[in-house]
Parts: structure tokens; sequence; C-alpha cells
């Protein structure tokens, strides 16, 4: 394994083993399909070629690929790449005209990254955006190397588009920020669950915490997990205390069933 995780932007990922490998291809397929991108299809197509060409209008666009179909067909690929967040339009002035020229969003981005190199690939670039992504790489890496993939997943999904309701999506750092502590609270709340875990889980908690924004958010759900096992354990003591007068009181009457039964019988 071949990694090095420094404060720049430049990050190693290291290469999946077989096993997460296997996992990493399917989530693949089904990021890409929940887009609506087929392989070799006409949408895929034109997001690659507009990340080769950096920006083109809907004509040159055509003219760099010949073979999928007129011009409209390029259009209408383009209009829905736009409504999926994966395009963006930037005006600019030609000739006195006003033409729409496109570019990719960073969703778009992250997807021609996915498709020409991988989780790695896309993971990369999103070490270059985003300081968040870099240290939430650094605080699992020593626990789980391989954390970049299924965050990358998450941030794509998450900055997937409002189809109807044009609403701008959130910052990258705070997309990052959400999925990584929505991440933590519920993982660490299902370890600390487990007495098993309890010990190995603690030094994971105190790895993370050394990134302040995790620290800040993590505290008050500490604070909140300890209250309800106080509550819990004073619940359940209550329950045993219940018990301990129940079986004193069966103890207490078998004496007394006893004695009137050896009276009874005359043993008295």
């Amino acid at each position: 394994m071949h990694a090095h995780i420094s404060g720049s932007a430049r990050i190693r990922f290291p290469e999946m083993t077989p096993a997460i490998e296997k996992f990493a291809k399917k989530s693949r397929i089904d990021v890409l399909q929940g887009l609506g991108l087929k392989e070799e299809g006409t949408k895929l197509k034109i997001l690659m070629e507009l990340s080769e060409a950096g920006r083109a209008n809907v004509y040159e666009l055509w003219k760099r690929l010949p073979d999928v179909g007129h011009y409209s067909t390029v259009l209408r690929a383009l209009k829905i790449l736009w409504q999926k967040n994966l395009v963006e339009v930037v005006s600019s002035s030609i000739e006195g005209r006003m033409k729409k020229i496109y570019a990719l969003t960073l969703l778009g981005k992250l997807i021609s990254r996915l498709v020409k190199g991988g989780w790695r690939s896309a993971a990369q670039l999103l070490a270059e955006s985003s300081s968040s992504f870099r240290e939430c790489i650094r605080a699992h890496f020593s626990r789980d190397p391989y954390r970049y993939w299924p965050l990358t997943r998450d941030i794509i999904k998450k900055v997937k588009p409002y189809l109807i309701i044009s609403i701008p999506s959130p910052e990258i750092e705070e997309i990052v920020r959400s999925i990584e502590i929505e991440w933590a609270k519920v993982y660490f709340g299902e370890q600390f669950d487990d007495p098993e875990s309890r010990a190995w889980i603690s030094k994971y908690l105190k790895k993370m915490a050394h990134v302040s924004w995790i620290r800040s958010e993590l505290l008050p759900f500490m604070d909140s997990y300890i209250e309800e096992e106080r509550t819990r354990a004073r619940e359940w003591l209550q329950v045993l205390d219940g018990f301990k007068s129940d079986l004193l009181s069966v103890e207490k009457c078998a004496k007394l069933t006893d004695f009137l039964t050896e009276k009874e019988g005359g043993k008295v």
C-alpha cells in the first residue's frame, strides 16, 4: 500500500484491495445510473468531451462528436445535463451575439474523473477543492485508508440537483462536513453500544477529534450519549431493584406457606 497524507492538496490515495474494489465498482455503476448516464451513451460522451474541451457551445460539441447524431440531439442532451447539475451555462459575447457556452460543474468534473480514473481520481479532485475533505482523509487514514471512496460517493450524491426547484447547491466544505458528522454520529453510536468495540472505537474517536470542526460537533453528541446511557442505567437499576423486591416477597410468602402447612399437619 502506497499513500502519502500531507497538508498539501496533493494526496496519493492507496490502491484498493480486490475485495474493496468489487464494492467500489458496483458503487460507480450505481452513481452513473442514478444520474441517468450510460456507458457509451450520448450524455456521457458529451460530458467527457466537455471535460476535455473545458468549455464549448452546442455547435462546437456537435462538431467534435460526429457519431452522436443531429445538432438537436446534442442540444437536448446538454439541457438534461444542465438539469442534473452536471453542466453550467456561461454567457459569452461572440461577434456581437450572446451564445451559451457550457462548462462542467463540480459534480460534472467529479463524474468525468470517476469515469476516466475511478474513485481515486475523483477523490483527488475533492482533495484539491476542499480542506475539510483532506482533514477527513488524514483523520481516517490509520484506521481506514480507503475512506476516500465512500466519502467521495456520498459527496456526489449530496451534490445531486434539485430538478424542479432551482436551489443553489451548498458549498463543498459544508457538504463534506455534514456528511462526515452524520456518519460519525451513527457509526460511533452503534459501536459504543458494543462493549467489545469500545476500546478501539475510543482510539478512533480521539484521532478524529484532532480535527477542530469534528471535535466541536462530537462533544455535544457525546454529552447527549452519556446522559442517555445514565438514564438507561437508572431505569435498568430500578427494574432490578423491583425484581429484587419481588423475590424477597416470594421468599417471605414461601416461608409463611411452609409454616401454615406444618401447623395444619399437626407437626408443630
